[in-house]
């Protein structure tokens, strides 16, 4: 695997090389889910719903990936930085084999548990219950592979290496983009088709990460039993659990949210789902970043180089402000082209849809902000905090989402998810200049 020193050099052109490929990489595989609600839209709006629930569950997985890859590249980036490459070594070996074993058993739990997580929504309709059933009992079969795939790829991250994730996960998206509407329709598989395509996709690109680590420095000579580390595995659990906490809450607050969307139709909760997945889009172009941005603290931390790191956040927070107001732009002024990709059949739902994306457009550069000192702290091995934050401003969504929609109706609860979501971007910026530099001032003294 090529290394890509990020502790000297010109940082501009360093942060926009490494978080281009990141930034598609990402967006790929949150675009899995997103074809499938494209082409099931065709379908019905329940085939919609029923996806969407399923996608509560694959997001709690989520959860749990980005723990283990939270863990991983900080410790990756930090050993690549000190010039410690066993321990790089040790990391990798040790975020792989706790991986693949993880994602067994979440794959097992999802399905022993299927009838009481999809009857967490209340759907009205016995159709989309039990298109949520066929849906599931598939694409768990994908999870090891949903888990590793995460992995390996923050494993590159953590080497500076963006570049080879973002094309072997292309090669999974082509996969699905083909096999979906192949499924779906040419077959007429329906939901289960897009299951499967999904499935497959995932599959793909282990095989493909398989068939090149032979070439790839750090991955070509791995050996789980004997690398693994005790020691390791703490470590990457201590720096990944509180992001692994923070998105099982948020996780569990957007459950609430989206049984009160429910309360409307399933047709608001279709909508709101979509709605989050096309927002999703500028989360993970941020998300890209804050990667980034924490593969180059991690290295230029662990060279003890503190006043590059510290101008390598702000050139990236620069960074993430024009971003944010790109994304504004596009989801305020094109929500009901964009809305009218996946809902055909629901005027409700469409116009539900499109007033989603105007009110959070207008939180975008928050989000971006979000995002950069997310990435800061990460790279510093200070977890903690951005998850304590966003455990705060998600609690005061619910109390917030009840009061507001007596006025304003469903309008309401995307009011609501806007200010938690804003308040979430202004407080982790705010505390990064305090906590964050106090926190490096101290490694220096």
């Amino acid at each position: 695997m090529k290394i890509n020193d990020l502790t000297q050099g010109r940082i501009y052109p360093q942060l926009i090389r490494l978080s281009l490929p990141l930034m598609g990489t990402a967006l790929i595989q949150m675009s899995y889910n997103l074809m499938d609600m494209f082409w099931l839209g065709k379908l019905s709006t329940q085939s919609l719903a029923a996806t969407a629930a399923v996608g509560y569950i694959s997001w709690l997985a989520m959860a749990l990936v980005l723990m283990i890859r939270t863990g991983t590249e900080i410790g990756v980036g930090q050993s690549v930085g000190a010039k410690k490459l066993k321990d790089a070594q040790e990391f990798i070996s040790t975020a792989l084999f706790i991986s693949l074993i993880v994602g067994a058993v979440y794959a097992l739990g999802a399905v022993a548990l299927r009838t009481q997580l999809i009857g967490l929504f209340r759907f009205e309709e016995e159709i989309i219950r039990q298109e949520a059933y066929k849906y599931l009992l598939i694409v768990v079969l994908a999870y090891p592979f949903f888990f590793v795939n995460p992995i390996i790829g923050g494993i590159y991250h953590g080497a500076g290496n963006s570049k080879t994730p973002f094309l072997v996960n292309s090669v999974g998206l082509v996969m699905n983009m083909v096999l979906d509407p192949l499924f779906i329709f040419g077959l007429d598989m329906g939901i289960e088709g897009a299951a499967l395509a999904t499935a497959l996709a995932n599959f793909s690109v282990t095989f493909i990460y398989f068939l090149i680590r032979k070439r790839e420095g750090l991955l070509s000579n791995l050996h789980f039993i004997k690398d693994f580390c005790f020691n390791k595995l703490k470590r990457i659990l201590s720096w990944g659990y509180p992001a692994a906490v923070y998105n099982v809450f948020f996780v569990s607050v957007s459950t609430v949210i989206s049984r009160q969307v429910t309360t409307f139709s399933s047709g608001a909760f279709a909508a709101y789902e979509v709605g989050v997945q096309i927002e999703a889009i500028g989360w993970m172009m941020f998300g890209g970043l804050a990667t980034t941005l924490g593969v180059f603290v991690a290295q230029n931390y662990g060279a003890q180089d503190y006043s590059r790191m510290l101008e390598g956040y702000k050139k990236g927070t620069r960074i993430a402000s024009v971003m944010g107001f790109f994304a504004m732009i596009v989801l305020y002024f094109f929500s009901s082209e964009l809305m009218g990709l996946f809902i055909k059949d629901d005027p409700y739902a469409l116009n539900a849809g499109m007033q989603y994306l105007k009110i959070s457009a207008l939180i975008q550069v928050f989000a971006s902000w979000e995002a950069s000192s997310q990435g800061g702290f990460n790279g510093i091995g200070r977890t903690k905090l951005p998850s304590v934050v966003g455990v705060f401003c998600n609690l005061i969504r619910i109390p917030l989402s009840f009061f507001l929609k007596d006025f304003f109706g469903l309008n309401g609860i995307w009011i609501a998810i806007g200010i938690s979501a804003g308040l979430r971007g202004l407080l982790l910026r705010i505390l990064f200049y305090f906590q964050g530099i106090r926190h490096i001032v101290k490694e220096q003294i």
